[in-house]
This record gives C-alpha cells, sequence and structure tokens, in this order.
C-alpha cells in the first residue's frame, strides 16, 4: 500500500518490522497445534513471548508514536489511512497499559495450558487442566484492571476482539435470543421429532484417508485456491492467518462421526475465505485481514451450517 503522504508512508515503513513479528507468531503458533514434539512446549512458549515483547517495544518506541501522533491531526487522509491511525492509536494505548511482565506470563501459561489442555482432553480428566485454566484467569483479570474499564472487568477483554463492545450490550443480543431459542427448542422437544434421535452414523467408525479425501473435495467445491491455501490436522481445529497469501485451516478426525469432521473444514473454510477476500492492498499494514471476531464466526457459521447443511451443497458434495 503506498500512500501520498510521507507521514503515513513512514508510518507504514516502520509497521514492517512489527507486521513481520506478527506473521513469525502465527506461523509458529500454528506449528505448534499441528507439527512441534511435546517437548518443545518449554522452548516455545520462550521463543513466543519474546516475540510479543519485541511486538511491544517497537509499537511503543517513541518516534513510531510520534509519527501516529502526528497523523492524527492530518487533514488530507484517506480513509483506508484513518482506519490504520486509528487501529494503531487503539493498540498503542493498549500495549501502554499492559505491564511486560504480564504479556510474557500471558504468553508462557497459553503455551504450556494448550499443552496441557490435548493431554487433558485425551484422558478425559479435567483436573489435569485446571490449574493452568485458573492461573489464565487470573492473568486476564489483571490485564483487564490494567487496561481499564467502566462498567465490567470483561469490557476490557471483550475490545480485544470486537471494538466498543460491551457486556451490557451483549445481554440485551442474548436477552432477547435466549428465551426465543428455548421456545424452538421446547417446541421440538414436545413434537417428539425423529431429529432428536440419535443416528447411527454417530457412533459408526470411518476410514481416516476417505473422510480425509472428502474434506478435499468439499474445499474444492469450495473454490480454493491451492496455491494460498493448506488444511492440517490438529486436535481442535483452527485458522490461522500469516498473511493474505497464506491462510492454513486444520480439522480433526476422530475416527466416529465424520460429520464433526466435516463440519469443521467447512467452518475453518469460511474463516480462511474471509481473509483470502481480503483487499490485496491491505496486505502488510494494520488492516490486513477481517475486521472482528464477530464478523469472522459470522462468515465460518454461515458456511457451516446455512451452506454446508444445505440440500444443494449435500447434493454437489455426494456428486
Amino acid at each position: 500500500m503506498r500512500c501520498e503522504n510521507h507521514i503515513m508512508d513512514q508510518i507504514l515503513n516502520a509497521y514492517k518490522p512489527m507486521w513481520s513479528l506478527k506473521h513469525a507468531i502465527s506461523l509458529m503458533g500454528w506449528d505448534f497445534e499441528t507439527y512441534m514434539p511435546k517437548k518443545g512446549t518449554e522452548e516455545r512458549g520462550v521463543a513466543d513471548s519474546q516475540l510479543h515483547l519485541l511486538y511491544k517495544d517497537l509499537l511503543l518506541n517513541k518516534d513510531f508514536v510520534r509519527l501516529v501522533e502526528s497523523s492524527k491531526t492530518l487533514k488530507s487522509l484517506t480513509d483506508q489511512e484513518k482506519g490504520i491511525v486509528r487501529v494503531l492509536d487503539r493498540e498503542i494505548t493498549k500495549q501502554s497499559k499492559i505491564p511486560k511482565e504480564l504479556i510474557e506470563a500471558e504468553s508462557m501459561e497459553r503455551i504450556r495450558g494448550n499443552m496441557a489442555w490435548r493431554v487433558a482432553r485425551e484422558k478425559s480428566d479435567f483436573l489435569m487442566y485446571a490449574p493452568h485454566l485458573e492461573k489464565m484467569v487470573e492473568i486476564k483479570k489483571q490485564i483487564a484492571e490494567k487496561t481499564g474499564y467502566e462498567r465490567h472487568p470483561y469490557d476490557a477483554l471483550l475490545d480485544f476482539f470486537e471494538e466498543d463492545l460491551t457486556v451490557d450490550e451483549l445481554d440485551k443480543v442474548f436477552g432477547a435470543l435466549t428465551p426465543r431459542l428455548q421456545k424452538i427448542l421446547k417446541k421440538l422437544v414436545d413434537s417428539g421429532s425423529p431429529f432428536l434421535n440419535e443416528s447411527k452414523l454417530v457412533k459408526s467408525k470411518y476410514e481416516i484417508k476417505t473422510v480425509d479425501e472428502l474434506n478435499h473435495d468439499i474445499l474444492n467445491l469450495m473454490e480454493y485456491d491451492v496455491n494460498r491455501f493448506r488444511m492440517d490436522v490438529s486436535t481442535h481445529p483452527f485458522t490461522e492467518t500469516m498473511g493474505l497469501n497464506d491462510v492454513r485451516i486444520t480439522t480433526r478426525y476422530e475416527g466416529t462421526d465424520f460429520k464433526k469432521s466435516i463440519s469443521s473444514t467447512v467452518h475453518e473454510a469460511g474463516h480462511a475465505l474471509y481473509d483470502l477476500q481480503c483487499d490485496q492492498s491491505l496486505s502488510v499494514t494494520p488492516l490486513q485481514g477481517g475486521s472482528s471476531l464477530a464478523l469472522h464466526e459470522s462468515q465460518s457459521r454461515f458456511w457451516e451450517n446455512i451452506v454446508g447443511r444445505s440440500m444443494p451443497f449435500i447434493n454437489r458434495t455426494i456428486d
């Protein structure tokens, strides 16, 4: 992205090392979930935490902060340039309030906790994971206090994912939806619908190779660019975006109930498709990628539940 204003050009040039750190963090995150040996956990935690601290140092560098502050007074910025300034200003404000010790602790515990969760999940033993969850919750509470909020501690954390959304606003949404959903569920239960019965497919075993081939057929049906996208396997499906031309998803194969694997694939592919369709001019800028987590989930859930469960889509998949 080229800017006519020299200050904006300076900002984007100074941002490239920060973007590169985020790129490396994303790549290590994907590797951690897919191919990293289990005993690499502690070293990966150190590497991940230090890269986050390097990002913080670059973001809060006084020369870079001065550039962003100067840009806030400019009168002739384009909408994209205004977006860059707004996003960076928010990030600087947040990062300036969170101590390095908390950032390091959060990063380390995220890596340790994730690995512990995988073992606990496999053994169906929540107590193995409970101490890590408690520690992370405490770290998040401290981050919320440092970041600041007006009414509810979770407002501070929610803002990281959905700008300016608050618990009060979220309660209004769920407050309206919950009774309606309960009414629909009760009507379904009272009707004795056959959809309430467990399908025999839930316990039916499948060949992983066969379902893997089906998943790739589905991705081809969704017209994914294999030169910008790939799929692997992880304990829990996720999407990792390194850049607008390198988006990776995972699915899972548990050996029974193949629809879980298919649904996961379509869901994560929905996330990937959203990022892959972002304007290429936004690459290596603070505006790269999806606008928010809610928008991301709206795309993935739309593909999974509206498209993926529709008869036309199912028929095309079978064909």
